[in-house]
């Protein structure tokens, strides 16, 4: 019996590249949290506006996020900026906000009872009322960033230089990869203006914490309106004490001093939109009119 045989040789180690077996880039969520900031962005950034001039409908729109070093992102405007550097403690210049300028001037005029029609070149120097204003557009913007983070962890913000020339602020080395992030804001029929959020890494890495992921194929979110990120987008409420007909005769003739009896309804809606969500009763808490819910759906 012929008991030979071959030793076969051992089989070689496999060997993979190294974007096998190494860590996955979080790029593409870098990039994807972003855009989604952006969507939450467009929907409380209105509500967040109306007290700087509730006489008015603004219509938010996020736009494309770039990233790259400072010189290819920061550097390409179509209209007069101003730019302010905000930490919110993790370095001294973690993020800078740039603001179209017309923006100021458009909600003071507003505020004055104009229609926010501003042409022309603007002036040279900005006037004190009007740096007034764009510190309030950076507030909101500011309190906008720290809705859509998580666990408050961007809740320390504070305002550092501010200037409409970039090479003057340095807010960010060469060497640096910024983020950025871009909305258009439309009050009323006016044309929109720009509003830019330039950001590091590290601030992008907090924002991605509080990105929602999306369920496993099959499963549910099982997400209710007490979770992020429903749970801090601001509704605007309505009650309607008063709801009545009047002819137009009447109403051509009103003139100061006329008193129109009107009868306040036992049951007032309370309304988000066009949705009817409770009705309730007119009382008074601490000196105010307050409404106390009888019926909710």
């Amino acid at each position: 019996m012929d008991q030979s045989f071959s030793l076969a040789g051992a089989r070689p180690v496999a060997k993979h590249c190294s974007e096998l077996i190494g860590t996955r880039s979080k790029e593409p969520e870098r990039l994807s949290c972003l855009t989604l900031v952006g969507r939450r962005l467009s929907v409380i950034l209105p509500q967040l506006f109306a007290p700087v001039c509730d006489e008015v409908r603004y219509v938010v729109q996020a736009e494309p996020v770039t990233k790259g070093d400072p010189d290819d992102v920061l550097g390409d405007f179509d209209a007069p900026m101003s730019h302010v550097v905000i930490s919110a403690g993790l370095h001294s210049d973690d993020l800078m906000i740039s603001i179209e300028a017309r923006s100021a001037y458009e909600l003071l005029d507003r505020v004055f009872g104009g229609d926010g029609k501003v042409s022309g070149e603007l002036p040279a120097t900005m006037p004190g009322s009007v740096q007034t204003m764009l510190g309030r557009i950076e507030d909101v913007m500011m309190s906008s960033i720290g809705k859509v983070a998580p666990d408050d962890s961007l809740n320390q913000f504070a305002k550092g230089r501010r200037s409409d020339d970039l090479g003057v602020l340095r807010a960010f080395n060469e060497e640096d990869i910024v983020y950025v992030l871009a909305v258009k804001i439309a009050c009323g029929d006016n044309h929109p203006w720009s509003v830019r959020i330039a950001m590091r890494q590290q601030v992008v890495d907090l924002l991605n914490d509080a990105t929602p992921r999306l369920p496993a194929p099959g499963k549910s979110a099982d997400l209710t309106p007490a979770d992020k990120p429903f749970c801090d987008i601001p509704l605007k409420l309505k009650a309607t004490i008063v709801d009545m007909r009047v002819p137009l005769s009447r109403l051509q003739g009103l003139k100061e001093g006329d008193v129109i009896p009107v009868a306040l309804a036992r049951q007032v809606p309370l309304s988000v939109g066009d949705k009817v969500i409770a009705f309730g009763t007119v009382g008074e808490l601490d000196d105010r009119v307050a409404l106390q819910i009888t019926r909710a759906f």
